[in-house]
Formats: C-alpha cells, sequence, structure tokens
C-alpha cells in the first residue's frame, strides 16, 4: 500500500472510530447544578469538549440547591440517585457535606470546593438608586424586595441572614419561603435564585438579591462591569460554593460514564475553567 492510500485507509479508520463514539456508544453524564453556577457551567462544558472532544455527552439540570438535594436522596436507601445525577455543585458547602456524611451509597468520594460567590442586590428599572446598599424605607420607596427561598437557596439564605435579619431591618423569622412568608409587604419570595433575577430582571419587583455572577462580568485585567441600572454588591457575605461526585444505581452505572465524570470535576479545577469562573465575578 503506498503513502497516499495509507492515509486515506488511516483517515477512513479516524472516521469509523469517531462514528463509534456517537450516539448510544458516547459517554455521557448528567449534572445537577445550583442555579447561579448554571451559565458558567454551560460555558465550561464547551471548553471541556472543544479539549476533549465533543462526542462526550454532558448535561445538567439547575435549580436551588435543597430542591435538588431532594431529587437526589429521595428514597434513599431503597432507591439510589433517582436522578442518576453525576455530580452535583451546590450554591452552598452544607449540602454537599450532608451527601458524603449521611448518604453513603450515593457520595462517590469526598466534597470539593468549586467557587465563592456574592449576593448583590441589583436593580433593572430606571430610577432605583441602591448604590449604598438596602434604604431602611425600601418598602416605601421601591415595594418589596425579590428574595430566594431561604429553606431551598443559599443565596436567599446568606441574604436574609447577612442584611435582613440585622439592623435596620432586624426581621426574626427563621426562614422566608414560597409556602410560609411572613412578611408579605417587605419580602418576594422566589423558589431559586434563576427566578428571582427574572423578577427584578422584567420589573416584577424594582430590587432583589440576586447572584452576583447572573449581573456582572469580570474582564481579563480584573475590571467588573455589571448589567441593571443600580446594584450593590455585599462583598462581606461570602458564600463557599462546594460539589460531590454522586453514585448511580448498579443498574446504571458505566464505566465510560464515571471516567467521564471523574475527569470532568479534574477540568472544573484547571486554568481554563478557572478563568471562566473568575469571569463570572466569583473568586477562588
Amino acid at each position: 500500500m503506498n503513502f497516499k492510500k495509507k492515509q486515506l485507509a488511516l483517515a477512513s479508520a479516524l472516521v469509523i472510530a469517531a462514528l463509534g463514539c456517537n450516539g448510544a456508544n458516547a459517554a455521557s453524564i448528567k449534572i445537577a447544578v445550583a442555579a447561579n453556577f448554571a451559565a458558567p457551567l454551560a460555558d465550561i462544558i464547551t471548553a471541556y469538549k472543544t479539549a476533549y472532544g465533543a462526542t462526550n455527552n454532558i448535561t445538567f439540570v439547575s435549580g436551588s440547591s435543597g430542591t435538588l438535594l431532594s431529587a437526589i436522596t429521595s428514597g434513599y436507601p431503597t432507591t439510589i440517585n433517582p436522578s442518576s445525577y453525576d455530580i452535583f455543585l451546590s450554591a452552598d458547602a452544607t449540602r454537599p457535606a450532608t451527601i458524603v456524611a449521611s448518604y453513603p451509597l450515593v457520595d462517590d468520594g469526598a466534597a470539593f470546593n468549586y467557587a465563592t460567590g456574592y449576593p448583590v442586590l441589583w436593580s433593572n428599572t430606571a430610577g432605583v438608586n441602591i448604590g449604598t446598599g438596602l434604604p431602611a424605607n425600601f418598602n416605601t420607596l421601591y415595594g418589596t424586595v425579590a428574595l430566594a427561598d431561604t429553606s431551598a437557596a443559599p443565596y436567599g439564605t446568606a441574604s436574609y441572614n447577612g442584611v435582613l435579619k440585622v439592623a435596620p431591618f432586624s426581621l426574626t423569622a427563621t426562614n422566608v419561603t414560597t409556602a410560609s412568608n411572613p412578611y408579605p409587604t417587605l419580602i418576594s419570595v422566589y423558589n431559586n435564585i434563576d427566578n428571582t433575577y427574572l423578577a427584578v430582571k422584567n420589573g416584577v419587583n424594582k430590587i432583589g438579591f440576586v447572584a452576583k455572577s447572573q449581573v456582572c462580568q469580570r474582564s481579563a485585567t480584573g475590571v467588573e462591569s455589571y448589567t441593571g441600572t443600580s446594584h450593590y454588591t455585599y462583598s462581606a457575605i461570602s458564600i463557599l460554593q462546594a460539589g460531590v461526585k454522586l453514585k448511580r444505581s448498579a443498574a446504571n452505572t458505566v464505566a465510560a460514564d464515571t471516567t467521564l465524570r471523574n475527569s470532568f470535576v479534574t477540568f472544573l479545577s484547571s486554568p481554563t475553567a478557572t478563568a471562566i469562573i473568575l469571569r463570572y465575578c466569583y473568586t477562588k
């Protein structure tokens, strides 16, 4: 066989191999991700596929960390990880630690930190000025403040505990939730941080506590720019975000998928992924 024929044969073999990696034979993982990290995760997945192959099937479902934890642990121990998530990226460190401590049949290794986020008081309405933080008479000026459910969404919990439960507001309820809101004239409650952001973005609420990553972009030189009309970043209130690798049930475990999961978790701490995370105004 001459050189050109060898090249053609090799090219054909590579095409056949690539086709064999598609469809049912492609490695596949599903990630449960806190709503605040959905956009960065999408960019990280794209970067991973660029580096390691577009045939890898990586999907994710976003929501509040509490809702995702419930989906992962529902029916335990009779049922193991019924949604077959492979990675859980929470908006806090508490829920991954709970899986490690209390759900050994689901946990597949120690929890890992992947980002630190910050709550932002934000507006997308003309004429609103919250540049120095939440005014003492905010409900008179702007109506209710949007807040994510404190029982399920860590950004709602951090904003409530760090701002609304201290002076001058000094609210006393333990939780403010969609099911039980003791302050309807002060707070509008949404089930996750994404819906909280959308309520403020669309003007349903003039002001609200959102994740910094939803409204901020950081340049390569460290300059931050914000969307909206006015904002205040609560830099003293940081939220350590952690993740954990998950086991599927024995019947759903596939070796190639486990390999892809481990590789992707490693990639989360790579310089490429770190640059994306920092661009969304997290710190590491």
